[in-house]
């Protein structure tokens, strides 16, 4: 997506990640779905300043040297000019579906609300997936356009120590619980993510009961959620933060014989063995339907749940056959991403292209005069 990462930096702090350059390379990586022509990703960073140790999207590669994060502070600009060579308007698009928008920076916190406010001045519907702090101002200003925006909160626990096990980077379990109160009250549409579920640390009835409950006072009704997999590229990381805990051979142990599936560009991942996912999926479902929560899961990551033949677990999960926004991509270094640029789109995007049509509906139905029958 930066193709050129070489580009020489511009007022980099000396304790900061973040490095300015200017973007070169595709600014909208377009959905791998055929089911959601349309249907855009836009990375406001390469790398991601969450260091979620689980998630297989890392820093900058060399030469920018490790640990760096790359964005560029003009993003709006260059992205008003990608729009206005567009033969036709995207349908939605995603931030981020390789990054996150608001990662623990205000420079790109910033340039996150410049792209939304670009996206929503064309009517275009926006999904924004994140596991940061969503700045409070921004929520009240998308309340008017509640039919164009639709965020993704992504939360595993309330427990603090694990949160920040795991996910260094990314706002405490509280403050999304924030996001998601301030979201809802604002009258804006919130997925829950509820992920990634790491088998006996994270799927536990001690660590979900407290999430089911909070998340049922607030209002939520529905989450969706899926097993952590495993990548080459999250292996170091996540196998340092796990080993003090000694849990290294459990996770060996879990995963051993598990099937691999190719997920989007990141391609091949190993999850959990299918009757291991069954099972655990299974009893997260009638936890969270203790405290008046359905959830549901998808195929993209479980393929073979669809074509199992006990297939009681997807009616108990009300299995999609789309996802929300797969991470599973890379960021492309070509200025024409072949097939591997893009990312899998979702149901998500549909339905905000879907709540937009529905909404101009309605106000050509409120200009209409009404006629007297009289």
């Amino acid at each position: 997506m930066f193709a050129d990462t070489s580009t020489t930096p511009v007022e980099v702090r000396p304790i900061s990640p973040w490095v300015r350059v200017r973007r070169r390379g595709p600014l909208l990586i377009p959905s791998s779905e055929s089911a959601s022509p349309g249907i855009y990703g836009v990375d406001l960073t390469l790398g991601c300043g969450h260091f979620c140790r689980w998630c297989h999207v890392r820093e900058a590669p060399a030469p920018m040297g490790r640990g760096r994060l790359l964005y560029d502070p003009r993003l709006a600009e260059r992205l008003v000019d990608r729009l206005d060579s567009l033969a036709e308007t995207p349908r939605a698009v995603c931030l981020s579906p390789r990054s996150d928008p608001f990662p623990p920076s205000r420079e790109i916190v910033r340039v996150a609300e410049e792209v939304i406010n670009v996206l929503l001045e064309r009517e275009i519907p926006v999904i924004v997936m994140t596991r940061g702090r969503i700045p409070r101002r921004l929520i009240e200003s998308l309340a008017a356009r509640s039919h164009l925006v639709r965020f993704a909160i992504g939360l595993s626990t309330l427990n603090r120590s694990i949160s920040e096990t795991l996910e260094p980077g990314a706002a405490t379990p509280r403050a999304r619980l924030r996001n998601v109160k301030r979201v809802l009250q604002a009258g804006l549409t919130c997925e829950l993510r509820l992920e990634p579920l790491i088998p006996d640390w994270t799927d536990t009835r001690e660590n979900l009961i407290p999430v089911f409950a909070a998340l049922r006072e607030l209002g939520v009704r529905e989450l969706i959620t899926h097993y952590l997999f495993l990548h080459p590229a999250m292996q170091e990381p996540f196998q340092a933060a796990i080993e003090p805990l000694g849990w290294k051979e459990r996770l060996d142990d879990l995963y051993r014989g598990g099937p691999v599936f190719t997920l989007g560009s990141a391609g091949a991942t190993k999850h959990l063995p299918l009757e291991a996912r069954r099972t655990r999926l299974a009893r997260v479902v009638a936890w969270a339907a203790e405290q008046g929560l359905s959830i549901r899961t998808g195929t993209a990551q479980n393929p073979d749940l669809s074509s199992h033949p006990h297939k009681r677990i997807l009616a108990q999960t009300q299995t999609t056959t789309a996802e929300t926004a797969n991470r599973a991509t890379r960021h492309s270094t070509v200025r024409h991403p072949p097939r591997r640029g893009t990312w899998k789109a979702a149901s998500i995007g549909c339905d905000l292209a879907s709540s937009r049509a529905s909404h101009e509906r309605r106000g050509r139905e409120a200009e209409t005069p009404a006629h007297s029958t009289g």
